[in-house]
């Protein structure tokens, strides 16, 4: 392979294209020319600043159906099954776009894995010069990839000036597609590299909270692949916050105001998935008195989030899958397709690996859905967040209660960080909830479900015991652990677990505890 790093023509004194003088050679890219027209008109006044978001989206339209106007004339110039535009911006490469035969999206370029560029002598083909793959320079947007599938070209060659024009062409609708992606002023804000301070991820990220290392590795992730339109697949127990990130991957993406759609896979009747999820005709079934858009015709140029997607039937997988690869839907009763545009979240909290090889779940869907993967830890993975957590929700529900903020000691927070909440951010959401209507002032060790206090002292005995028993397990254990880190000061061991002296020492007493 090798890579070319040339510059446009300067344009004509009347503001239009570079013109590029025909030659016979030329005859088997002419359909690139059509392409080169959308860009013949002179260019209007410069933008005002103030307007860029909404000259965006226009921009966005129309530079994604140049983008695939130039691969479908390079599919029809090279005699090929298919083209592959791969784009390579400072960061994580990702598709950007593939195009088969018929103008249509090429079902296998998503799955297939494919290496990076690394510049070189295009490699041939028998006698011919055709590029299985080349390098294009795509300026401020990056470089681009193109890889085709069988090509079957007889004389055709690829030369210098070809490859300038695809270069333009790709470049100018690159940069339309996406220009928020490459700004350069937009990438210092967004950056998805590891420099975004932590400060700076806490900022764009204020509906997520927590400090710890595990989170903010998860925060990166998100603004890796937040402002492109690769599948996403969220992976994490449940409770962990899956829904929470991918509304944060839409929020900061370039389809951010658009729709937003979201649905759990496993809460659907079997029956009725099909028609909530692709849309129904009047008359399809039995009580479908009117027409009704699925959730992919709603989430049309937004994103459709599909949450336990491990859940969806297999008939169904097989109809998402296919609307995935053509880009088009055809709802339940109706006979014709319609396109449609959206960027795909899903999330799950099983094996999908496992499900795969087990064939409860299509292996060439797995793929189009694990593009980009992201996982979530558990809470018990995070405890140093479980403070800021309680927090939180503490301040949520006492607001919505109109009731007196709760008061929580170091005591029972150590309590409460000590538990592995199995139902992760969830269940400790609910157990703040329900402190906070039952309880007012400060939260005492009785005022915990039991669950909770019985956690930490139960792995040295054989049954739960009595309330009295876990209560002496748990704290008791919380006020050794005070006392040995203060070396015995009990006046210091007081202050570090949040409770006067005199409480210390009734607890001492009431727990057998001695201080030297």
């Amino acid at each position: 392979m090798y890579r070319t790093r040339t510059r446009p023509s300067k344009p004509p004194p009347g503001g239009g294209a570079a013109s590029v003088k025909s030659r016979p050679q030329d005859q088997d890219l002419s359909t690139l020319h059509s392409a080169s027209s959308v860009f013949s008109k002179p260019p209007t006044a410069p933008p005002n600043p103030l307007r860029e978001d909404i000259l965006l989206e226009g921009f966005e339209q129309a530079g994604k159906q140049v983008t695939e106007h130039v691969l479908d004339a390079l599919v029809e110039t090279a005699g090929a099954d298919g083209v592959l535009l791969i784009l390579s911006p400072p960061g994580l490469p990702r598709v950007w776009v593939a195009r088969g035969r018929g103008r249509k999206a090429l079902p296998e370029a998503l799955i297939r894995p494919l290496p990076d560029c690394q510049g070189g002598r295009l490699p041939h083909t028998g006698n011919q010069r055709w590029p299985i793959a080349a390098c294009i320079d795509l300026r401020e947007a990056g470089t681009g990839e193109l890889y085709f599938t069988a090509p079957r070209v007889q004389t055709a060659s690829w030369t210098r000036e070809h490859q300038d024009r695809i270069s333009v062409l790709l470049s100018i609708s690159v940069l339309l597609d996406g220009p928020g992606k490459f700004h350069p002023a937009r990438q210092r804000s967004h950056s998805p590299s590891e420099e975004t301070p932590a400060g700076e991820l806490r900022r764009l990220f204020p509906e997520i909270i927590g400090q710890s290392a595990e989170l903010e590795a998860v925060l990166r992730s998100i603004l890796q692949v937040a402002d492109s339109d690769i599948p996403v697949l969220i992976r994490g127990e449940s409770g962990t916050g899956k829904e929470l990130v991918a509304a944060a991957i839409h929020r900061l993406g370039s389809r951010k105001k658009m729709p937003f759609v979201c649905e759990n896979c496993g809460a659907i009747a079997e029956q009725l998935a099909e028609a909530e999820i692709f849309g129904h005709e009047k008359g399809a079934f039995t009580g479908a008195s009117m027409a009704r858009p699925g959730l992919v015709e709603r989430a049309h140029r937004g994103t459709l989030f599909l949450d336990e997607v491990s859940e969806m039937a297999p008939s169904l997988q097989k109809k998402l899958l296919r609307v995935l690869q053509e880009k088009t839907v055809r709802r339940v009763g109706a006979l014709q397709t319609q396109a449609v545009d959206f960027r795909l979240v899903s999330a799950t909290n099983r094996d999908l690996e496992k499900m795969v090889t087990e064939q409860t779940f299509r292996e060439d869907l797995y793929y189009r859905l694990n593009v980009a993967s992201i996982r979530l830890p558990s809470l018990r993975q995070r405890r140093e967040d479980i403070p800021s957590l309680i927090e939180h929700f503490a301040s949520i529900h006492g607001r919505k209660g109109r009731r007196e903020a709760l008061r929580f000691s170091a005591e029972i927070l150590s309590v409460l960080s000590s538990y592995d909440w199995p139902g992760n951010i969830r269940e400790l959401g609910n157990e703040i909830w329900r402190l906070v209507e039952t309880v007012e002032g400060e939260v005492q060790p009785e005022h915990l479900s039991k669950k909770i206090v019985s956690s930490r002292g139960s792995s040295g005995r054989s049954g739960p015991g009595t309330l009295d028993q876990m209560e002496k397990d748990v704290l008791g254990g919380a006020i050794a652990e005070a006392l040995e880190k203060t070396h015995g000061n009990r006046a210091q061991a007081a202050r570090l677990l949040g409770i006067g002296r005199a409480t210390l020492y009734r607890r001492l007493v009431r727990y057998g505890l001695h201080c030297e």
